[in-house]
């Protein structure tokens, strides 16, 4: 019957655990006014909230610097680049004491996208405006008869895409969304045949678009007016099928991912046409979503990563062996970026450094394709 008992006080350990509060990566643009950055916990091995010094850093001052101080630490954005900033626990035990949050400082920009069709998250395939850094996010317009291609048009005003035809289920027209919303009809062809894959013209003379049917597809002009002014691509015969259409700034090349000079069913490549000479040359790489630069002396596509090919020499350039998917690829209106979807999400990527900007906020809702609104 008898008993005794000690009193133990356990202390907490050494740090081994830290999470800093808020967004784990996310974008902003220079000078931009961010939340400050804290701690939200910092544990022992066992999970004992503990107490100790911590330390921030920026892995890159050139993009971002820190200012510290109570306990935070304010990120202040210099320059575009991606950038991590660390906190460290003093008298850590164990690597797990450290955390980072990642940022991509952004040029000023604003896109359109077409989100993934993703009922679990609530997309349903609708066009969406948002900022580069996420600034504006917003539905420009609801989901309709399997609407794709976005583009803006040069003044920005409103963007081009195609979807199914009035009263159609299988042709495709191509339709005006302005800044409100509102769509309205643009160019229809005749029955049996669709217009897609609209691409504005340098010109202002309009747009070049697809011209499908049964047989083959070609590479028209449409007038803003919605007619059908002539064809910009070479004839097809039975079968040739020319697609995602790109019209350099000068007129004089298009850029098309064509089956041409290949085995009906066998694949397509990406080939250019000069319109000057009416030649066709096989590139021999099946890469596909070509796009000009707003100068036309280089063009971007999607070839095992991302790629650019000089004009004048005709050389290529990796820009990024990570994953790209999507439907589409645009520049910024300077050249410098190229806006994509790479692994998952929209990101920007350098034009000559290669250097990837993700776009974090974009993930969720699964954004396939993009346009970057001229002048923004």
């Amino acid at each position: 019957g008898l008993h005794d008992s000690v009193a133990v006080t356990v202390r907490p350990g050494a740090p081994a655990r830290l999470h800093v509060a808020g967004p784990r990566d996310t974008a902003a643009y220079v000078g931009a006014q961010l939340p400050a950055l804290t701690v939200d916990s910092l544990t022992d091995r066992w999970g004992n909230a503990t107490s100790a010094p911590v330390t921030w850093a920026s892995r890159r001052p050139d993009v971002a610097a820190l200012s510290v101080g109570a306990g935070a630490a304010r990120v202040q954005p210099l320059a575009a680049g991606r950038v991590w900033v660390v906190a460290s626990a003093a008298g850590a035990s164990a690597p797990g004491a450290t955390d980072s949050v990642a940022l991509s400082v952004v040029p000023h920009g604003e896109l359109a996208a077409r989100s993934a069709v993703d009922a679990a998250s609530g997309f349903d395939g609708s066009l969406y405006r948002f900022g580069l850094d996420g600034s504006g996010y917003r539905r420009a317009a609801a989901a309709s008869g399997n609407t794709t291609g976005v583009r803006w048009t040069p003044a920005g005003d409103r963007f081009v895409l195609h979807q199914n035809a009035p009263g159609s289920m299988t042709d495709q027209a191509l339709y005006f969304v302005d800044t409100s919303g509102t769509r309205s009809s643009f160019a229809t062809a005749a029955a049996g045949s669709s217009l897609l894959q609209a691409e504005p013209l340098a010109n202002g003379g309009g747009v070049a678009a697809v011209l499908s049917n049964y047989y083959n597809s070609e590479i028209w002009q449409v007038s803003w007016s919605g007619q059908l002014v002539g064809r910009l691509g070479p004839a097809a015969g039975a079968y040739d099928r020319d697609l995602q259409p790109a019209v350099s700034a000068d007129g004089q090349l298009i850029a098309i991912y064509s089956n041409r000079g290949h085995v009906a069913g066998t694949g397509s490549t990406l080939q250019l046409y000069e319109v000057a000479a009416a030649r066709l040359t096989d590139l021999g790489i099946d890469a596909v979503h070509p796009r000009w630069s707003p100068d036309g002396q280089e063009l971007a596509y999607v070839y095992n990563g991302l790629e650019v090919r000089d004009r004048a020499t005709g050389a290529r350039r990796h820009l990024s062996t990570l994953p790209v998917g999507g439907l589409a690829l645009d520049w910024s209106p300077d050249g410098v970026w190229v806006v994509a979807c790479v692994q998952g999400a929209l990101a920007l990527v350098h034009h000559t450094t290669g250097e990837v900007l993700p776009l974090a906020f974009t993930g969720r809702g699964g954004f396939c394709e993009m346009s970057w609104r001229p002048g923004s």
